[in-house]
This record gives structure tokens, C-alpha cells and sequence, in this order.
């Protein structure tokens, strides 16, 4: 049950993460090049179903399975390789995750599926709705940071465990080894993350070139000033 119930948070994540990524990074190239990319992957056979198989069901019984050990506050296995303050952390973490992944997923994907937004929307919504503000603050922008945040964090830490749980790494070099590669693939991923929301917050990159389009001039010359003009 151990190992079910990490691989089913480690693996599906992973793969939500990573396939999110790639597709969203895609506006960065534009707002067609994003809905084309849309298209194809929504246009695979089966494809709902093929994600509540792969990430959607796995994702929930981990959701639910660690949400009851929290309510009930126990410690799914000793040893367990995490500190005190990192596994209670791993926790906060991923109860923010829950909450940040169910309400997107609500928001686009189960929209999507309906049908109701359709992908030549999907740009302009994200837009829409990232650059709102709320008391002069860009509220929406900001839990989208935080839930990435924790998401990535809990999925990067949970990786961590499960490598090390499973006798990976064994020796305290080895353990700090793939921490520090577990560290570096999660700050990637928000570093990632956190460019397109400021891309769809802003329309600016935290990183790489902004696209500037640039201004049309007219070659027509200008005719020259009238006699009445230059009195």
C-alpha cells in the first residue's frame, strides 16, 4: 500500500506537470500556435478518458488517501525519510496543491470537456482571466504562483521520498545527491510555470525575449507643406 500510494501521487503528477508544461509553453510562440496544439491533443481518441485513467483516478485516490492520514494524523510508515519539518511541510503543501488542482481543473479542463470553452477560447480566457485584477491586485495570478508553488514542491519532495524509500539511495551522500536533483527539476518547473503566468498575467516574459511587433510605417512620402501653410 506504501508504494501504491506514493507512485500514485509521484508518477501521475509528474506526468501532469510535464504534459501541461509542454503545451502551455506553446503560447509563448503564440496565440495560434497554443490552440492548434489544443486541438490535436483534445482531438486523440478517448483522450478524457485516457487522463482520468492515467492522472485524474490515480490523483484522487492519493488526494484521498492523504487526506485521511492528516485527518487522522498519522504517519503512513516509519522510518519515514522525510524530517519533522519537511514532511509537515509536504503536507501543507499538498493541501494546497489539492485545492489549486481541482479548482484549475474545474475551471478549464472539465469545461473543456463538456464541452463548453472551446480551444481557440482557451488563450484569451487564460488572459482574461490572469491579468484581472481584484482591490488593484492580481489575486487570480497570484494563487495561480502559490498553487504551483505548492504543487511543484510536493511533487519534487514526494519524488525525493519515494527514490529513497525504495533503497535508491542509501548512503547520506547519495540521499543529499538526488535531493539536490529533486531541487533542481522542481525549481525548473516553477521557474517554467511562473514564466507563462506572468506571460498571460502581462503579456512580458520573466524570462527570454519579449515578441514585439514591430511598428508599420507608411513609405508613402509625405507631400511637401503648402505655400499657405508656410506663411
Amino acid at each position: 500500500m506504501r508504494r501504491l500510494f506514493s507512485l500514485s501521487g509521484v508518477l501521475p503528477l509528474g506526468v501532469f506537470l510535464v504534459i501541461h508544461m509542454m503545451a502551455n509553453g506553446r503560447a509563448l510562440v503564440g496565440e495560434a500556435a497554443f490552440s492548434e496544439t489544443l486541438r490535436r491533443i483534445h482531438a486523440v481518441p478517448g483522450i478524457f478518458a485516457i487522463e482520468i485513467a492515467v492522472v485524474f483516478a490515480p490523483l484522487a485516490f492519493h488526494a484521498a488517501y492523504g487526506m485521511w492520514l492528516i485527518a487522522t494524523r498519522r504517519t503512513f510508515a516509519e522510518p519515514s525519510p522525510y524530517p519533522p519539518a519537511l514532511r509537515s511541510l509536504h503536507r501543507v503543501a499538498g493541501v494546497i496543491a489539492l485545492v489549486y488542482i481541482a479548482y484549475h481543473l474545474y475551471e478549464y479542463r472539465l469545461q473543456m470537456a463538456i464541452p463548453g470553452l472551446r480551444a481557440d477560447d482557451f488563450f484569451t480566457a487564460l488572459s482574461a482571466r490572469l491579468s484581472s485584477t481584484t482591490v488593484g491586485a492580481p489575486l487570480r495570478a497570484m494563487f495561480y504562483l502559490v498553487g504551483i508553488a505548492a504543487t511543484v514542491f510536493h511533487f519534487a519532495v514526494g519524488l525525493w521520498g519515494y527514490m529513497v524509500g525504495r533503497g535508491w539511495f542509501v548512503s547520506s551522500r547519495a540521499r543529499r545527491f538526488a535531493a539536490a536533483g529533486a531541487s533542481v527539476l522542481g525549481i525548473g518547473l516553477f521557474i517554467a510555470a511562473a514564466n507563462l503566468v506572468s506571460f498571460f498575467a502581462t503579456g512580458a516574459r520573466l524570462i527570454g525575449r519579449d515578441t514585439v511587433t514591430p511598428l508599420v510605417v507608411d513609405p508613402t512620402p509625405c507631400p511637401p507643406p503648402s505655400a499657405a501653410a508656410s506663411h
